[in-house]
């Protein structure tokens, strides 16, 4: 910086120029005598220090400012989101291949009578006239037998299945107990099954309300499928199909939808 003597010209250009209290404090210590420029540093202070705080709302503007994070770039949340869908896919990969390993030893290894598969809970509803209002919940357990059928990857096994619990609607209850024959139907390692059976059932009643089904003997037919879940936990829908197969009148059929989930052993 060049100052500049005291003369019309330099008069005239700094009269334009716009001088805090602190640049006019330097010019009069400049201006002055050699004593005076002693005191330089006093007179800065005692200016600097009558310079105006700033007003209540900006200091409030100031502080209340959020902070910003810093944005990631685009080419992190590429990683970001890659790295992720790896793992995911890794992951699946990993469980589909343990659940077929599973499988195929299992289905490898000598079947033997009555050991138990599986055992779960099952509860449904009433689907067509006879059936409505009423409901059924029961405990099932299924059990492996030797009788099995492999074609390539198609393979259908024999299982016994045993079941009881409750059936009622209509302020009326019965007891519902079944024992018979289930084929289970797979393709590979596809953890589908497709099951169809029919058993002869036994209720302690037969009298619903206005429903009467005459015999306290029925036939429970059941179709449907399941779904292994995990290698140990899996659920299942199926449609039953509950009468007395024409040994008396009337007979109008019971119609219910089952949905199930049991542990397989």
């Amino acid at each position: 910086m060049r100052f500049v003597g005291t003369n019309a010209s330099a008069s005239a250009s700094n009269s334009t120029i716009v001088r805090t209290p602190a640049i006019r404090a330097v010019c009069r210590i400049l201006a002055g005598s050699d004593a005076n420029k002693s005191n330089l540093l006093a007179v800065f202070q005692a200016e600097t220090q009558s310079r105006p705080s700033p007003s209540p709302v900006m200091q409030t503007f100031v502080t209340a400012r959020p902070k910003q994070s810093p944005r990631k770039k685009p080419m992190a949340r590429l990683l970001s989101g890659g790295l992720f869908s790896l793992s995911l896919t890794l992951a699946l990969a990993a469980s589909q291949r343990s659940f077929g390993e599973e499988k195929e030893n299992k289905e490898n290894s000598t079947p033997s009578w009555f050991r138990i598969e599986s055992a779960g809970v099952r509860y449904g509803f009433g689907d067509n006239d006879a059936a409505r209002g009423l409901q059924e919940a029961e405990v099932f357990s299924n059990f492996s037998t030797p009788l099995r059928l492999d074609l390539g990857e198609f393979n259908v096994r024999l299982t016994l299945d045993a079941s009881a619990g409750w059936l009622g609607g209509h302020s009326e209850d019965a007891f519902i107990g079944t024992l018979g024959p289930s084929l289970r139907a797979r393709w590979g390692h596809i953890p589908l099954e497709l099951v169809f059976g029919s058993s002869p059932s036994y209720l302690s009643s037969h009298q619903f309300g206005d429903t009467d089904i005459s015999t306290d003997f029925q036939f429970y037919t059941h179709v449907g499928i399941n779904w292994d879940i995990t290698h140990r936990i899996q659920v299942g829908y199926s449609f039953v199909h509950i009468s007395n197969g024409g040994i008396a009148d009337p007979n109008p059929g019971l119609h219910m939808h089952m949905f199930g989930v049991c542990w397989l052993f």
